[in-house]
């Protein structure tokens, strides 16, 4: 079951990962990371039950494969599915698949690809850079 964070604990975190894309954006990698970390420890036991943790790792997870950062990457990515995303949800296979691509690792991003398509469809695709569904369609023909 998922449950509400309160509202401090709640705009506390937000701020963190503010903070964190603040410096991200001015180039200084390792202090937003710190913001990062921070802001997934601020989370209560269990971390995974909460209404904003998927989101809070799937924003993790960006910042490191925005970072080039592929092993952290998948790290946060697989957290994810602690969360017990949604069914008929994809995002979680289409979120590896793009770090597997960015990396070079191309049968493995096929591999991701091809379950986020299984489970979710082409909707999963929609608002990605188009190379990702251009990709799964090559290899489908």
């Amino acid at each position: 079951m998922v449950r509400q964070l309160d509202k401090e604990r709640d705009e506390i975190i937000r701020a963190e990962i503010g903070k964190a894309y603040h410096f991200k954006n001015g180039g200084h990698w390792e202090e937003g990371e710190k913001h990062l970390i921070n802001a997934w420890q601020l989370y209560p036991e269990p971390k995974y039950n909460w209404d904003y943790s998927e989101m809070s790792l799937y924003i993790i997870a960006e910042f490191y494969l925005d970072w080039k950062k592929y092993d952290q990457a998948k790290k946060w990515a697989q957290e994810v599915f602690k969360c017990e995303p949604e069914p008929g949800d994809g995002t979680p296979y289409l979120f590896l698949g793009k770090i597997h691509y960015e990396e070079g690792e191309l049968d493995e991003a096929r591999k991701y690809f091809e379950k986020a398509h299984e489970v979710s469809g082409r909707r999963v695709f929609q608002g990605e850079d188009p190379k990702y569904f251009k990709f799964l369609k090559e290899k489908r023909k």
